[in-house]
């Protein structure tokens, strides 16, 4: 017969804190990641010098985390000089969506 162990409630404590804190690490990473395609996206679209004409289609305000955070939204759809659609959705300051 094997003997089982049992974590002692200090144990257990801290075996949960190091797990949240693994699990929110990596939220965090996926989080930066993600943003990051965006801001390559806009980057690369922004070097290319090349001019579009668009309109926003879609302004909102998203309210996010306890502290009722508020998150300014546009959503793009633009035409490049080559003639190519494309459609985005940016978070951009507050300045820019009370335009």
């Amino acid at each position: 017969m094997q003997k089982t162990v049992q974590l002692s409630i200090t144990q257990q404590i801290v075996l949960t804190l190091a797990v949240l804190l693994f699990f929110s690490l990596a939220v965090t990473f996926a989080g930066y990641m993600a943003t990051g395609q965006t801001r390559e996206k806009m980057a690369g679209f922004a070097s290319d010098g090349a001019v579009a004409s668009g309109v926003i289609t879609k302004k909102y305000i998203n309210t996010v985390g306890p502290g009722k955070t508020m998150v300014h939204w546009l959503d793009l759809t633009y035409t490049t000089a080559d003639g190519a659609s494309r459609a985005e959705s940016v978070n951009v300051a507050n300045t820019i969506h009370d335009r």
